[in-house]
């Protein structure tokens, strides 16, 4: 048997098959790292709450708190605008509890929030545009003549509502001993 042997064209394909595999890798790498940094930064702007003593945010403090989420996720951004308006309604939750949507009315701000964000991480660059809608509500009130569909109904005194069943008939009348 011979062995095999090494030659300068043999050593120069077998480098280069190593580094078509390493910048693949090192690619998938930074691509993962780059999506994740701008899905940080958009689930943060979704997340933003009420401002200091419950009141609704500011605009400049909506663009403030996503900004500092970009730059603590190693993101630029440009362009940055959060345009608030109202709109009337409960928002999501009225379509997941139609009794709540016909029971309680409101208004909530929704901030439109758009920049276009630029990350890099080793040789790769990534730049998306971000597109986040913040919906806080203003206000909630119980529309006239509905405010009873909502309440829970006890059928009978003691009677539990949790999974276990709650009482039985037979337990009802139950009395403490003197």
């Amino acid at each position: 048997m011979r062995g095999v042997e090494l030659s300068v064209p043999k050593v120069a394909m077998v480098l280069a098959g190593l580094a078509v595999i390493a910048g693949l890798g090192a690619w998938a790498y930074a691509s993962s790292v780059l999506e994740g940094r701008l899905a940080a930064v958009r689930n943060e702007a979704r997340e933003i709450g009420y401002a200091r003593g419950g009141r609704l945010p500011t605009q400049a403090e909506v663009e403030a708190a996503v900004q500092a989420s970009a730059l603590a996720h190693e993101v630029t951004l440009e362009g940055l605008t959060a345009h608030p308006h109202d709109e009337e309604g409960l928002g999501g939750i009225g379509h997941l509890a139609p009794q709540l949507g016909a029971t309680l009315q409101g208004r909530r701000r929704v901030y439109e929030i758009r920049a276009t964000a630029t990350t890099h991480r080793l040789l790769w660059t990534l730049t998306e545009p971000i597109e986040v809608d913040l919906s806080l509500r203003s206000s909630v009130s119980v529309r006239p003549g509905g405010g009873s569909s909502v309440r829970p109904r006890i059928e009978a005194p003691g009677a539990s509502t949790d999974v276990h069943g709650g009482l039985s008939p037979e337990e009802w009348d139950v009395r403490v001993a003197e």
